[in-house]
């Protein structure tokens, strides 16, 4: 994570409120929610609890500062990987949170950032 977001107390709450909330959901209910629902209709995004419980804005402000749909949805929410090999989706996202926290995942504009720089030096050594 950046310097700035590390410092930055409104960014470090609202991804303590995320987390809080990810913690007490029951994992009976991970699946329901309200939106971002999967195209067969019946699984719904770690995303869909934060929307209803803390609001479109909080959701909103996470998906700009911490991680993006796709990455806490579709990444991590919706299957095991090989970084986040938890059964449970709760579990997934619950460890991804925490490597959020600590830095050792990537931040929206650290990853936007080194996205761009490794795309330039692609760039950079194939001219």
């Amino acid at each position: 994570m950046s310097a700035a977001l590390a410092s930055d107390a409104e960014a470090m709450k609202l991804l303590a409120d995320v987390t809080e909330l990810v913690r007490a959901t029951d994992p009976d209910s991970w699946w329901e929610g309200p939106t971002f629902r999967s195209p067969c209709q019946t699984k719904h995004c770690v995303l869909s609890h934060v929307a209803d419980v803390l609001g479109m804005d909080a959701m909103d402000q996470f998906e700009s500062t911490w991680s993006s749909s796709y990455v806490i949805g579709a990444g991590v929410n919706d299957k095991p990987t090989e970084k986040y090999p938890q059964s449970h989706p709760k579990d997934r996202v619950l460890a991804f949170l925490e490597n959020l926290r600590t830095g050792a995942e990537e931040d929206v504009v650290t990853g936007m950032d080194r996205c761009f720089l490794d795309s330039e030096a692609r760039k950079a050594g194939a001219a």
